[in-house]
């Protein structure tokens, strides 16, 4: 708010009508001034508390920034020392680890032995909210989302590849993701994945360790042309593209794309 400026005060040289025409108008602007000048002063002290907080902010994203350098992505099954930092390949935000050992349940799950990093994470909308014709410049959605119109990208939208653990029966879980990898080290069976939605669609990169000529049996949701399973490619660290979309729950349909 600006103030307005005071009036000429009266001059001790001023003739007396002059002089008592200047101090009424000087006498009478002062209570315009006082309000413009207290208003002035509550904006002064708002600003100096928001550039306050913002120094805050600004360490701690620094201390935060500090804290994650070296950062790297969460592997099911690795081993992780005290105080290590990972990024969760689900949230994409980084958790320090803490206490040693090993697991299979995401950092972002598994607040026994990890607990996100202050200041990575997001603002994030909680509960059901109304967005018409908005516009995000930049950001995430994490966890279930429902759109009911149309969603334009200007820009790549993409999930990063979750890694599946390699064993003799292996487990997709379509909540975690919609894309996986997995490195064959012998015959495994691709068993029926778990959570899966009607629609959801997507591809398993299957790689052959260096050793080769991996095969992969399939549990009974999965469906292909012909009803006809796919031999993958047996070349050593050969990998092939399972590209799949769920019709329901308990029927997946898919194609092997070899050799890619």
């Amino acid at each position: 708010m600006p103030i307005t400026p005071l009036p000429t005060p009266p001059q001790p040289t001023d003739t007396t009508a002059q002089f008592n025409t200047r101090a009424f108008a000087f006498v009478a602007a002062l209570v315009q001034f006082v309000t413009e000048a207290n208003a002035q002063a509550v904006q002064v002290n708002s600003d100096s508390a928001s550039a306050s907080l913002s120094k805050i902010d600004a360490l701690a994203a620094a201390a935060a920034a500090a804290a994650v350098a070296g950062a790297t992505r969460w592997a099911s099954g690795a081993s992780y020392a005290e105080g290590a930092v990972v990024w969760s390949p689900l949230t994409l935000l980084a958790y320090r680890r803490r206490s040693s050992g090993a697991g299979t349940t995401d950092p972002s799950t598994d607040g026994t032995n990890w607990t996100q990093i202050a200041g990575t994470g997001d603002v994030s909308l909680v509960g059901v909210q109304t967005l018409t014709n908005k516009t995000i410049s930049a950001g995430m959605f994490i966890g279930a989302s429902t759109f009911g119109g149309a969603i334009i990208a200007n820009a790549n939208a993409y999930q990063v590849p979750f890694a599946l653990t390699d064993g003799a029966t292996i487990t997709p879980n379509f909540s975690v993701d919609n894309n996986f990898t997995v490195t064959l080290a012998g015959n495994r069976t691709l068993a029926n994945p778990t959570n899966v939605n009607a629609g959801q669609s997507g591809v398993i990169f299957i790689t052959q360790d260096a050793t080769g000529s991996r095969t992969l049996a399939f549990g009974s949701n999965w469906r292909f042309p012909n009803n006809v399973a796919p031999t993958l490619t047996t070349t050593a660290n050969a990998v092939d593209a399972l590209v799949y979309t769920a019709r329901s729950a308990t029927a997946i349909s898919a194609v092997l794309i070899t050799n890619v």
